[in-house]
């Protein structure tokens, strides 16, 4: 599923599913804003999170969390992902499933790839997923699936 794709299904559920989107959304993003946390984080974020935060912020997304850049919010990027797990880990954690675990994307030379992966919160044991992030976004948090 590419953007254009998500962007037409989120306007379907929000018709058809208000009751997924009443919770306040996290600040929306600029270009500048994006570069800050990828100096500071010393990575570069991938195209997709990029197009999500810069478009719909973050915040819950129907059954999900979505970490954004909006201090005022607890799914804050900041205030839940450091420097340090992204090193160990080599992911960038985006999707709170609020189970424990977590989806993120593979980071490789401090770039962050489109390849997702869960991550499960007993042993931080990494198992890659078949879907990209929108499409995480609509199964997970529109249709509350497992992953």
């Amino acid at each position: 599923m590419n953007f254009e794709n998500f962007c037409v299904l989120v306007e379907h559920y929000k018709k058809s599913k208000p009751h997924l989107f009443e919770l306040e959304a996290d600040c929306t993003v600029d270009d500048r804003q994006i570069s800050i946390i990828e100096n500071e984080y010393g990575i570069v974020l991938p195209d997709s999170y990029k197009n999500l935060i810069k478009n719909f912020g973050g915040g819950y997304f129907g059954f999900i969390a979505f970490y954004s850049f909006d201090q005022n919010s607890p799914f804050d990027f900041s205030k839940n992902v450091s420097v340090k797990l992204i090193k160990e880990l080599m992911l960038l954690p985006v999707v709170d499933l609020e189970t424990g675990d977590y989806i993120g994307y593979e980071v490789k030379d401090n770039i962050c790839n489109e390849k997702l992966f869960l991550l499960n919160h007993d042993d931080n044991s990494k198992r890659p997923l078949d879907k990209n992030i929108y499409e995480i976004l609509i199964s997970c948090g529109m249709e509350n699936e497992q992953v």
